[in-house]
């Protein structure tokens, strides 16, 4: 492993604005959600009712306008592995909606590519528990 107190300091600071941006509304919570990912990304996942989202990561994106911004939340980032050029971190997420009904948690592992000295997240696999 190459990697530096920079690479793991950035892969976190990307993945903050992920869920940060995820927990945001419209505009503003779709910005730190396209900073964080590459522009042709992929979303996979299971959701707890037995659907599943696959594709690309505009349907992220999309969702971001139908957001209520989240006031209880929680959120734990675990880098996985690194190496010099890809990263794997594991997400877990709770209360993220103002819906108690809705407020289950999602656990999600996020591959990330390093881009010259930027790290974004390419893959997004998801399962809501």
């Amino acid at each position: 492993m190459n990697a530096t107190i920079e690479d793991v300091l950035k892969i976190k600071e990307t993945v903050t604005k992920y869920v940060q941006g995820t927990c945001g509304v419209g505009d503003e919570g779709l910005a730190l959600e396209k900073e964080a990912f590459y522009e042709k990304a992929t979303m996979n996942g299971w959701y707890s009712d037995g659907t599943m989202a696959p594709g690309p990561i505009q349907a992220l994106f999309d969702q971001a306008h139908k957001n209520a911004t989240c006031s209880d939340y929680k959120y734990n980032i675990d880098i996985l592995d690194i190496s010099d050029t890809v990263a794997v971190t594991r997400v877990i997420m709770t209360k993220m909606y103002p819906n108690p009904d809705d407020n289950k948690t999602f656990e999600d592992f996020d591959v990330l590519m390093k881009f010259g000295d930027d790290w974004k997240i390419i893959s997004k696999a998801f399962s809501q528990l």
